[in-house]
């Protein structure tokens, strides 16, 4: 049949391959372009996988906005490249961009709703956004499409440890632990479960797996030394010192103070408090003796929200006993941040009402670093004012432990008295000096411009911490 089509000849007339048909000389450029593409494709997928491979080792190495463009450059060239699209969104989590990585990883899914790696990658920027109740849902669907993947159920472990839920963040992680006793990352979360539980007995065993084997993992050796801080706790305050008022001076005990930290969340403290006998001008003078008692305890609820309530009876000169009461609520935010609201108020008898209430911010400038400005509000019964005094303080913290505290204050008190100043400030120094692991040496000083005088105060005391 062939031998009927026409003959291409060649240019030298004696080329047995310009002999062949015309047909099959059509043929040749779809076979050159065939060998092109058994050559070309391979080389295209492998460039693919290495600016993938690049990219990858850029965001694990900390160099988010270089694997961003990498990634984009890479998806211009091989649109919807879905490893590229999956790389990009996990960046962005790893960047703390939460907001893109959830935006990214929900068009994957429109896409593909049962993408297992885009899934899994929801749940945990739900989780390190702070949103736990959202990211629930996608690990569950990615378990109920993958019964008993690891790295699922270990995504939902952390959604619970983020949440504050220790016991459901424990249920998980005990579970990991069964099925892969070797992984210590595993044993590390089922430890901090444990801790956020208030079960420290547990949580030591569980570091202990952790550290066998892992001697040196870094996370787990922190964790350790945490729970060892945090372990029950007796601590014991003495405070002593001079006080001169109105030139009169006063030396004795002022605080003396016992608490128990029997939970990382728990303490109870008892206290003998006789620092009005030695900073009150009367009662310097007279030399009189006007203590108080005090028992109390501090609750740490969760990472947000701790509290403290206090009830006192103070014995004054004239035999009665005046019965006091404090509570103070403590919110927590990032970076240390915290806010306390407090009063304190003495409860109806024979002696007037008084109440005082007070507000301050603590603010973290730096690691070593932090200032803290107070409001103070008080009044009294059959008083026609009240008290305000502003207290500004600057603390400083040393990594080994030394701990300096600067303080000044304004008050404009409630007194009404012809050719007498109304108004008060002063100054304070108080410094924590590590002596040992047990024992903490702290000295403090305060001055005060008053109305009617002037008064100094130099305190020394010790403070002991025997750890169970």
């Amino acid at each position: 049949m062939n031998n009927h089509l026409p003959k291409v000849k060649c240019f030298c007339g004696s080329c047995r391959m310009c002999s062949f048909p015309g047909s099959m000389l059509l043929l040749l450029p779809g076979v050159f372009f065939f060998f092109a593409l058994l050559v070309v494709l391979p080389l295209s997928a492998g460039a693919q996988s290495a600016a993938l491979e690049e990219a990858r080792g850029l965001a694990m190495s900390g160099r988010h906005e270089a694997a961003e463009q990498k990634l984009y450059e890479l998806l211009d060239q091989h649109p919807g490249y879905l490893p590229a699209r999956l790389l990009l969104a996990h960046n962005y989590s790893w960047h703390r961009q939460f907001d893109l990585a959830i935006s990214h990883f929900k068009e994957i899914l429109d896409d593909d709703p049962n993408n297992h790696d885009a899934l899994v990658g929801l749940g945990y920027a739900y989780a390190w956004s702070g949103q736990t109740p959202k990211a629930i849902f996608p690990f569950n669907k990615a378990l109920h499409n993958h019964r008993g993947d690891p790295e699922a159920r270990k995504g939902l472990g952390h959604t619970y440890l983020i949440a504050g839920n220790g016991q459901a963040a424990a249920y998980v992680f005990e579970k990991l632990t069964e099925d892969f006793p070797e992984v210590t990352e595993y044993w590390t979360a089922l430890a901090q479960a444990y801790a956020l539980s208030g079960e420290t007995k547990k949580a030591r065993k569980a570091l202990q797996s952790a550290l066998a084997i892992a001697p040196a993992d870094p996370l787990a050796n922190e964790l350790s030394g945490r729970i060892r801080a945090e372990a029950s706790k007796i601590e014991v305050d003495v405070w002593g010192g001079y006080s001169n008022v109105g030139n009169n001076g006063r030396f004795g005990l002022r605080i003396l103070q016992a608490s128990w930290q029997f939970d990382p969340r728990f303490t109870v403290y008892a206290r003998y408090d006789n620092t009005l006998s030695l900073d009150n001008v009367d009662f310097v003078a007279r030399r009189s003796q006007v203590p108080a008692v005090w028992a109390g305890g501090f609750a740490g609820w969760n990472s947000r929200l701790a509290s403290r309530l206090e009830y006192g009876v103070r014995f004054l000169s004239t035999g009665q006993p005046q019965h006091l009461i404090k509570a103070e609520q403590v919110l927590f935010g990032p970076k240390a941040f915290n806010i306390r609201i407090g009063g304190l108020a003495s409860l109806p008898g024979r002696l007037p009402t008084e109440w005082l209430g007070y507000t301050s911010f603590y603010l973290p400038l730096n690691k070593v670093f932090s200032i803290e400005p107070t409001y103070y509000y008080a009044r009294q019964a059959g008083q026609p004012g009240a008290a305000h005094r502003l207290l500004l303080s600057g603390k400083l913290r040393h990594p080994k432990g030394f701990e300096l505290t600067l303080g000044g204050f304004y008050e404009k008190p409630n007194v009404n008295v012809e050719n007498v100043k109304n108004n008060v400030k002063g100054g304070y120094a108080i410094a924590l000096i590590p002596i040992s692991k047990m024992i903490r040496g702290q000295l403090a000083v305060n001055f005060e411009d008053g109305i009617f005088n002037r008064s100094a105060v130099f305190a020394a005391g010790v403070k002991v911490g025997i750890r169970n």
